[in-house]
Protein backbone atom coordinates (compact mmCIF):
# COMPACT_ATOMS: atom_id res chain seq x y z
CA UNK A 1 0.00 0.00 0.00
CA UNK A 2 1.38 3.38 -0.85
CA UNK A 3 0.40 6.39 1.29
CA UNK A 4 -1.01 9.67 -0.92
CA UNK A 5 0.16 12.42 0.18
CA UNK A 6 -1.18 15.85 -0.33
CA UNK A 7 -0.93 19.47 0.08
CA UNK A 8 -3.13 20.62 2.99
CA UNK A 9 -4.94 24.00 2.08
CA UNK A 10 -6.45 26.60 4.06
CA UNK A 11 -9.31 23.96 5.79
CA UNK A 12 -6.74 22.15 7.04
CA UNK A 13 -4.66 25.12 8.38
CA UNK A 14 -7.76 26.21 10.37
CA UNK A 15 -8.23 22.83 11.49
CA UNK A 16 -4.84 22.26 12.73
CA UNK A 17 -5.04 25.79 14.77
CA UNK A 18 -8.52 25.13 16.18
CA UNK A 19 -6.37 21.93 17.72
CA UNK A 20 -3.51 23.61 18.71
CA UNK A 21 -5.90 26.58 20.78
CA UNK A 22 -7.99 23.86 22.25
CA UNK A 23 -4.99 22.18 23.87
CA UNK A 24 -3.18 25.35 24.63
CA UNK A 25 -6.40 26.63 26.61
CA UNK A 26 -6.86 23.08 28.66
CA UNK A 27 -3.31 23.30 29.61
CA UNK A 28 -3.81 26.75 30.91
CA UNK A 29 -6.59 25.33 32.88
CA UNK A 30 -4.81 22.60 34.08
CA UNK A 31 -1.98 24.76 35.15
CA UNK A 32 0.93 22.70 33.03
CA UNK A 33 1.84 25.98 31.04
CA UNK A 34 2.49 29.64 32.32
CA UNK A 35 0.26 32.00 30.89
CA UNK A 36 1.68 34.23 28.11
CA UNK A 37 2.06 38.02 28.77
CA UNK A 38 2.27 39.72 25.51
CA UNK A 39 3.57 43.15 25.30
CA UNK A 40 0.24 45.01 24.19
CA UNK A 41 -1.51 43.35 27.19
CA UNK A 42 -1.56 43.70 31.14
CA UNK A 43 -2.19 40.77 33.60
CA UNK A 44 -3.24 40.58 37.40
CA UNK A 45 -1.45 38.57 39.64
CA UNK A 46 -2.48 37.86 43.54
CA UNK A 47 -0.10 36.48 45.96
CA UNK A 48 -1.38 35.27 49.10
CA UNK A 49 1.20 35.49 51.88
CA UNK A 50 0.81 33.34 55.03
CA UNK A 51 0.63 34.88 58.77
CA UNK A 52 3.58 34.69 60.40
CA UNK A 53 3.59 33.25 64.11
CA UNK A 54 6.85 34.96 65.89
CA UNK A 55 7.75 33.65 69.49
CA UNK A 56 10.15 36.27 71.87
CA UNK A 57 11.17 36.73 74.88
CA UNK A 58 14.04 36.29 77.50
CA UNK A 59 15.80 33.86 79.61
CA UNK A 60 16.71 34.77 83.51
CA UNK A 61 18.82 32.89 85.86
CA UNK A 62 18.08 32.46 89.44
CA UNK A 63 19.84 35.40 89.75
CA UNK A 64 18.15 37.43 87.48
CA UNK A 65 20.69 37.91 85.34
CA UNK A 66 20.15 37.23 81.58
CA UNK A 67 20.80 33.66 80.81
CA UNK A 68 23.83 34.41 77.68
CA UNK A 69 23.76 31.99 75.33
CA UNK A 70 21.26 29.64 76.29
CA UNK A 71 20.63 26.98 74.19
CA UNK A 72 16.80 27.50 73.00
CA UNK A 73 15.21 24.40 71.44
CA UNK A 74 11.72 24.40 69.78
CA UNK A 75 9.90 21.49 68.50
CA UNK A 76 6.72 22.03 65.71
CA UNK A 77 6.12 18.21 65.57
CA UNK A 78 5.23 17.42 69.08
CA UNK A 79 8.68 17.04 70.03
CA UNK A 80 9.87 14.45 67.43
CA UNK A 81 12.42 16.48 65.97
CA UNK A 82 13.97 19.95 67.47
CA UNK A 83 16.20 23.17 65.88
CA UNK A 84 17.92 25.43 68.09
CA UNK A 85 17.25 28.71 68.17
CA UNK A 86 20.70 30.75 70.99
CA UNK A 87 19.59 33.15 73.21
CA UNK A 88 21.93 36.38 72.70
CA UNK A 89 24.14 37.95 75.16
CA UNK A 90 20.84 39.49 76.84
CA UNK A 91 19.28 35.82 76.74
CA UNK A 92 16.48 37.17 74.17
CA UNK A 93 15.57 34.68 71.52
CA UNK A 94 13.30 34.72 68.94
CA UNK A 95 12.11 32.33 66.78
CA UNK A 96 9.74 32.57 63.80
CA UNK A 97 6.72 29.76 63.42
CA UNK A 98 5.87 28.04 60.20
CA UNK A 99 2.03 29.14 59.36
CA UNK A 100 -0.42 26.94 60.74
CA UNK A 101 1.50 25.81 63.85
CA UNK A 102 -0.88 26.52 66.86
CA UNK A 103 1.45 25.47 69.32
CA UNK A 104 5.14 24.51 69.89
CA UNK A 105 7.48 22.93 72.73
CA UNK A 106 10.59 23.97 73.96
CA UNK A 107 13.54 23.20 76.08
CA UNK A 108 16.08 26.06 77.62
CA UNK A 109 18.99 24.38 78.20
CA UNK A 110 22.12 25.71 80.30
CA UNK A 111 25.12 24.89 81.32
CA UNK A 112 25.13 25.88 85.00
CA UNK A 113 20.83 24.92 85.28
CA UNK A 114 18.45 22.53 84.98
CA UNK A 115 16.60 22.77 81.98
CA UNK A 116 13.35 24.21 81.50
CA UNK A 117 10.22 22.44 79.39
CA UNK A 118 7.40 24.37 78.14
CA UNK A 119 4.50 23.91 75.19
CA UNK A 120 3.57 27.73 74.38
CA UNK A 121 0.18 27.91 72.35
CA UNK A 122 0.91 30.60 69.79
CA UNK A 123 -1.30 32.84 67.44
CA UNK A 124 -0.85 34.62 64.12
CA UNK A 125 1.83 37.20 64.53
CA UNK A 126 3.94 38.66 67.28
CA UNK A 127 2.90 37.05 69.99
CA UNK A 128 3.58 38.52 73.74
CA UNK A 129 7.03 38.27 74.90
CA UNK A 130 7.86 35.58 77.59
CA UNK A 131 9.93 35.80 80.26
CA UNK A 132 11.83 32.27 81.80
CA UNK A 133 13.42 31.84 84.87
CA UNK A 134 15.25 28.77 85.09
CA UNK A 135 15.77 27.41 88.48
CA UNK A 136 18.53 27.24 90.62
CA UNK A 137 18.96 23.69 90.87
CA UNK A 138 17.63 20.28 89.70
CA UNK A 139 17.99 16.65 89.48
CA UNK A 140 19.19 13.84 87.09
CA UNK A 141 17.57 11.32 85.13
CA UNK A 142 19.84 8.60 82.95
CA UNK A 143 18.67 5.52 81.11
CA UNK A 144 21.42 3.45 79.50
CA UNK A 145 22.41 4.72 75.95
CA UNK A 146 20.07 7.86 76.42
CA UNK A 147 17.81 6.32 74.56
CA UNK A 148 14.58 7.18 75.94
CA UNK A 149 12.10 10.27 75.73
CA UNK A 150 11.58 12.59 78.50
CA UNK A 151 7.68 13.13 79.16
CA UNK A 152 6.72 15.92 81.13
CA UNK A 153 2.52 16.55 81.28
CA UNK A 154 2.49 17.40 77.73
CA UNK A 155 5.80 18.05 76.93
CA UNK A 156 7.98 15.20 75.03
CA UNK A 157 11.60 15.18 74.31
CA UNK A 158 14.32 13.07 73.10
CA UNK A 159 16.97 12.45 75.96
CA UNK A 160 19.13 13.58 73.77
CA UNK A 161 18.06 16.80 73.57
CA UNK A 162 19.10 17.65 77.45
CA UNK A 163 22.39 17.30 76.32
CA UNK A 164 24.60 20.82 75.57
CA UNK A 165 25.58 21.59 71.87
CA UNK A 166 28.07 19.58 70.45
CA UNK A 167 30.33 22.37 69.68
CA UNK A 168 30.66 23.09 73.67
CA UNK A 169 32.18 19.73 73.76
CA UNK A 170 30.52 18.99 76.48
CA UNK A 171 28.65 15.63 77.33
CA UNK A 172 26.45 15.04 80.43
CA UNK A 173 25.28 11.77 81.40
CA UNK A 174 21.57 12.17 81.27
CA UNK A 175 18.97 14.84 81.72
CA UNK A 176 19.49 17.34 83.85
CA UNK A 177 15.90 18.41 84.56
CA UNK A 178 14.05 20.57 87.10
CA UNK A 179 12.19 19.04 90.11
CA UNK A 180 9.19 17.35 89.18
CA UNK A 181 7.11 13.93 87.89
CA UNK A 182 8.44 13.06 84.73
CA UNK A 183 7.71 9.86 83.15
CA UNK A 184 10.78 8.18 81.11
CA UNK A 185 9.74 6.08 78.32
CA UNK A 186 11.15 3.83 75.13
CA UNK A 187 9.08 5.42 72.99
CA UNK A 188 7.29 9.03 71.70
CA UNK A 189 4.29 7.81 73.78
CA UNK A 190 2.98 6.73 77.51
CA UNK A 191 2.49 3.13 77.65
CA UNK A 192 3.13 0.89 80.19
CA UNK A 193 6.79 0.84 79.50
CA UNK A 194 7.50 3.69 81.05
CA UNK A 195 8.75 4.46 84.40
CA UNK A 196 7.76 7.04 86.68
CA UNK A 197 10.72 9.71 88.28
CA UNK A 198 9.76 12.10 90.61
CA UNK A 199 12.84 14.52 90.51
CA UNK A 200 13.82 16.63 93.82
CA UNK A 201 17.08 19.00 93.75
CA UNK A 202 20.20 16.82 94.09
CA UNK A 203 18.26 13.34 93.05
CA UNK A 204 20.53 11.12 90.68
CA UNK A 205 17.85 8.28 89.22
CA UNK A 206 18.78 5.41 86.71
CA UNK A 207 15.99 4.46 85.10
CA UNK A 208 15.58 0.43 84.12
CA UNK A 209 13.51 0.45 80.64
CA UNK A 210 14.15 -3.49 80.31
CA UNK A 211 10.96 -5.60 80.96
CA UNK A 212 11.09 -7.39 84.02
CA UNK A 213 9.00 -10.62 85.01
CA UNK A 214 5.55 -10.11 85.66
CA UNK A 215 5.76 -6.97 82.64
CA UNK A 216 6.46 -8.75 79.46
Amino acid sequence: MTPAIRRGGAPDARAAADLYLRAREAALRAGSIPAGVHDDETTELRLSVDPYRRVNGVVVAPTGLPASGATVRVSTDGGLTWTDSPADLEGKFEYVAPSGVAEIQMLFVTYAHPVAMLRVPITDGANPPMTVMLRPSGGRIRVAGNRAYVIRGNTLAPMRMFDLPHELAVTRDGAYVEPGSYAICPDAVINKSCREVLVAPGTDTLVNLQPTKGTE
